[in-house]
């Protein structure tokens, strides 16, 4: 009866030790999947991000490629793109949906929207929706200021395309004959 009541009392406690152990194993786990969907939200943040940024690189290498092609050729359609870009960039007009992907490279093929719009949200908006830092905002603003800066350069020479000219205050309401060799300069 003596070695009954020893294997019933360890029986007991190995029964005890597992449930805590299973209960303890159970916790940890229940932790770490807490802390992996904590990275996996910081992780998508991060591209976010990282797209929000590129956007801005990538439009200003659409606006300087569609003033490019503006005066070389004079096709007012890419002057037209031109400003649809800015307008998209500023939240005037709705963005395109996955406007991170092949866009204006296809516009450019067939003239026809690749994808339907979406809502009409500035880029600044959307990278103060994402949370970037203000560091992280600082530098994107610095080269959103840099793109500004390309385009009102690039602004004068489609304007000379169609001999328009900067009257002194920003407008160009000065004409004369078109200046192709400005233009391109």
């Amino acid at each position: 009866m003596k070695t009954t009541g020893k294997l019933n009392r360890r029986m007991f406690l190995a029964f005890v030790s597992t449930t805590l152990f299973l209960l303890a194993l159970g916790s940890l786990t229940a932790w770490m999947l807490l802390g992996q969907k904590k990275i996996t939200a910081a992780q998508e943040r991060r591209y976010q991000s990282y797209l929000l940024g590129d956007e801005l690189r990538q439009s200003s290498d659409d606006l300087t490629r569609l003033a490019r092609t503006y005066v070389v050729t004079g096709d007012p359609r890419y002057e037209q793109q031109y400003w649809t870009v800015l307008d998209i960039r500023n939240g005037k007009i709705p963005r395109p949906l996955h406007y991170e992907r092949i866009y204006w490279d296809f516009l450019a093929a067939d003239s026809a929207k690749p994808r339907e719009d979406g809502e009409a949200v500035s880029l600044q908006k959307l990278m103060e929706m994402q949370g970037i830092t203000p560091a992280e905002f600082a530098l994107l603003e610095q080269a959103r200021a840099n793109s500004d800066g390309l385009v009102r350069l690039e602004t004068v020479a489609m304007n000379a395309v169609k001999g328009q000219f900067d009257d002194g205050h920003g407008s160009f309401t000065k004409k004369g004959e078109p200046d192709m060799a400005l233009a391109r300069q």
